[in-house]
């Protein structure tokens, strides 16, 4: 008799009987042979709630924490640390604290900067940033560090009373004077400006 993909025939009822919860396809009662979520692949005809060889995961199968043996590490378990990490209480972390496309480094790549031990990407026309993708420190070709702001703007458009010097927006006038009319005046602006 022809059962249901999510069905076996059970010979004792003779009839077809639905597959336990979390098997796609069953032989009986207590023999999966895939699991309902493709991550997860029966063992001894299990379908557990996490994929092997996760401990323990979130409601949608990502890894939390690994079985005996394994190391987990970016949402994974391991058979072994990468290359740049040790393992502390089954997880592998980085001797660097640093991790840059799912690797351990010792730095992050150009045009990243490290954030809470990841490397994240600066934000648009950065080429450099440091502590924040928005604190640029050097710009891509043809433009320039708003010193501000710490944006990268055109090398056309500084700001009023800024040039374009070396790579950045560089104030024309020392502290405490205020460019005006091709001038730098000390003390401040003129009544009514």
């Amino acid at each position: 008799m022809g059962c249901l993909r999510d069905q076996f025939f059970d010979q004792n009822r003779r009839a077809c009987t639905g597959c336990p919860t979390g098997c796609a396809t069953c032989t009986s009662a207590s023999t999966c042979l895939t699991c309902s979520n493709p991550a997860i692949t029966p063992r001894g005809g299990v379908c557990a709630s996490c994929p092997y060889p996760c401990a323990t995961c979130d409601n949608t199968g990502v890894c939390n924490t690994c079985l005996s043996g394994f190391y987990f590490f970016q949402g994974v378990c391991q058979n072994r640390c990468p290359e740049g990490s040790t393992p502390r209480n089954n997880i592998c972390v980085c001797n660097s604290g640093i991790i840059g496309n799912g690797r351990c480094v010792t730095s992050c790549a150009s045009g990243f900067t490290p954030i809470n031990g990841n490397c994240v990407a600066c934000n648009q026309n950065c080429a450099q940033c440091s502590g924040s993708p928005n604190a640029c420190t050097s710009c891509v070709s043809g433009f320039a560090v708003d010193v501000r702001t710490q944006t990268c703007v055109s090398a056309t458009q500084c700001n009023y009373g800024q040039e374009f010097d070396n790579g950045n927006c560089e104030n024309i006038c020392d502290a405490g004077y205020y460019y005006y009319e091709s001038l730098c005046i000390f003390g401040g602006c003129f009544d009514g400006y």
